[in-house]
């Protein structure tokens, strides 16, 4: 469970996920009712915060490693250390000297509104190393809620990795990557039982855009198919190449869910691992995974490189 710190009750951006275009079951008696999607994961947010960061922040970000080349897609830091292991403890004196610093306790004060105006300040070279810190502290704590870890509540803000962050010199050892992974495969067993229980209204959490990113840039979608010669990768995805890609790979069906025929791409050119796993019917199977799988997800899978593949992933925890 993760630990959770109350805030106020300042709306964030709630996206709205649209079915594809004449997919609804209003229209189409035929169609299953599909459940509502909400995702509080806000990346306009985020741009409206660091769109003015100055030579020196920018430099600063880079110095804890958020700004290098989970790591291929969003350039994070895949350390070594547990974000949520025993040297990463979530000590209660630290909690409160950030929320204090950060002015996170205050009254009304939202936690990642308050971390957000901290990273607005006048921060230079000549700043003290606190203020300095705390910039480094405030800037992970506004990525992780708004687009690697958002949560499901607008008062809350999730704090289980807020240990990692006693010493921003450390930040860059600890596997942020199988963090984030770690908390998207919560989030798709979430998902599976909402479904299983007919839940009509889902909240998305978790990093579905590492999901949506990594998935689109191992199919081959004739002219929307993208080198990998830009990192990290996220950078080469703006909302409307996301959207044609989508459109692209989408195999309209009279069911809520959809599935791809398109086709994996050849895998030399690209910038992700791929291994050979043992499909259901005993074929060798070529398919994709992330950096920070040892083993790739548990998938059933009808597909050779070349021809046309339908993958159905199960919850795999990435290793260390």
């Amino acid at each position: 469970m993760s630990r959770s710190g109350n805030c106020d009750d300042d709306e964030l951006e709630v996206e709205q996920i649209p079915m594809p275009q004449g997919r609804t079951s209003d229209t189409d008696p035929n169609l299953e009712q599909a459940p509502n999607y909400t995702s509080r994961m806000s990346v306009k947010q985020v741009v409206a915060v660091i769109k003015d960061f100055s030579e020196y922040k920018k430099w600063l970000v880079t110095e804890i490693g958020f700004g290098e080349d989970v790591g291929k897609v969003f350039g994070i830091p895949c350390g070594s250390r547990d974000v949520k292991g025993r040297d990463a403890d979530v000590n209660p004196n630290s909690v409160d000297f950030i929320k204090r610093t950060l002015r996170m306790d205050q009254v009304g004060a939202h936690s990642l509104r308050a971390a957000e105006e901290f990273l607005k300040r006048d921060i230079t070279e000549d700043s003290g190393k606190l203020e300095k810190d705390c910039f480094q502290i405030a800037f992970v704590i506004v990525m992780m809620g708004h687009i690697l870890v958002p949560s499901t509540k607008h008062n809350y803000a999730t704090i289980d990795f807020w240990g990692a962050l006693a010493n921003p010199e450390n930040i860059q050892q600890f596997n942020w990557c199988e963090y984030v992974l770690s908390c998207l495969t919560d989030s798709v067993t979430k998902l599976q039982k909402d479904l299983v229980m007919n839940v009509q209204t889902i909240n998305l959490t978790g990093c579905h855009l590492f999901l949506q990113v990594f998935f689109l840039d191992n199919l081959e979608l004739g002219i929307f198919t993208t080198k990998h010669d830009i990192f990290p990768r996220i950078s080469a995805f703006d909302r409307a190449t996301l959207r044609r890609m989508i459109t692209m790979a989408t195999d309209i069906g009279k069911s809520p869910s959809t599935y791809t025929s398109a086709m994996l791409r050849d895998p030399h050119g690209l910038c992700y691992t791929r291994s050979n796993f043992m499909s259901s019917v005993g074929n060798l199977r070529d398919v994709p995974y992330g950096p920070n799988w040892s083993t790739p997800p548990q998938c059933s899978a009808r597909a050779a490189i070349g021809q046309p593949t339908s993958i159905r992933c199960s919850p795999h925890t990435p290793s260390s």
